[in-house]
């Protein structure tokens, strides 16, 4: 009688080290579930980034092209009053010559 209840309390610590051990198991792999669950919403965040990051690098290209086309278009008027400062120049010249 006693082998017997020697067997069952061996088989009984048995089943519990087993049951403690699934229990441990599944404990570390609830953190990695978890993690492996995130990716996907990690990855769409990551994309939205990425996408955020060209919209900005066009409109700084966009504000550079705008900034270029200002830059020429007051060298243009520059030149334009150069010539016609020079212009008048000669013109005050002639005037000077002619009356002498």
């Amino acid at each position: 009688k006693s082998k017997l209840t020697e067997s069952l309390r061996a088989d009984n610590q048995k089943t519990q080290a087993k049951n403690a051990a699934k229990a441990k198991v599944q404990q570390a792999k609830k953190p990695l579930e978890d993690a492996i669950k995130s990716i996907p919403a990690k990855e769409k965040a990551i994309e939205v980034a990425e996408k955020a990051a060209r919209d900005a690098q066009a409109k700084e290209a966009q504000l550079n092209g705008g900034i270029s086309e200002a830059k020429q278009a007051l060298d243009a008027a520059d030149e334009a009053i150069a010539k016609e400062k020079e212009a008048k120049l000669e013109e005050k010249k002639r005037q000077a010559e002619a009356a002498i």
